[in-house]
């Protein structure tokens, strides 16, 4: 609750919420925020009207790339339905998805490949990628139940009928399905 009071505290004071403070770790508010885990502040940052969401530091790194890193989901799916850019490159050529994998966070880095508006959730059941289909999930639960153009079936009967055991495993451990 502290940090929370304090960032507004400083908002309140006319501190710019994107300012950049060149050389320190985590340059930005909302880059600290998640390279330490904190949801209230980044929840609170992000209900700023100014706040830089896809702001990238020195490095070229995004708050959306700092959370992938630190493993922080809650952060990541927080950011993208914030309308973070998933395919924000670093100079070197880096996705959020490569800072997820690179520490070891692979249903994470799946999560963020997982884009709702360009994967589908019926061909990702057809292929037994389970962590495709949680990554989807995590972010629009609603696809539990999508039915698939020109056949209608959901993602649960396209896993069962191609025997994606994993895949029906996961789809019936919603409570919604």
């Amino acid at each position: 609750k502290g940090e929370v009071d304090g960032v507004v505290a400083l908002v309140k004071q006319g501190v710019d919420i994107n300012h950049i403070e060149r050389g320190q770790p985590h340059e930005t508010a909302l880059l600290a925020c998640c390279a330490t885990r904190h949801l209230e502040v980044l929840t609170k940052l992000l209900t700023h009207p100014a706040v830089d969401i896809n702001l990238a530091d020195s490095r070229g790194v995004t708050a959306l790339m700092t959370s992938a890193a630190a493993g922080f989901d809650d952060g990541v799916l927080t950011l993208l339905s914030a309308k973070a850019d998933r395919y924000a490159v670093t100079p070197q050529g880096r996705v959020a998805a490569d800072y997820a994998s690179e520490h070891g966070h692979s249903a994470l880095a799946a999560l963020l490949c997982a884009d709702p508006d360009r994967v589908s959730i019926h061909e990702a059941a057809q292929d037994g990628d389970a962590l495709t289909v949680d990554g989807l999930l995590r972010q629009k639960p609603s696809l539990l139940n999508d039915r698939r153009p020109g056949d209608g079936n959901s993602p649960l009967l396209i896993a069962a009928t191609s025997k994606r055991l994993k895949v029906v495993e996961l789809l019936l451990k919603y409570p919604d399905i």
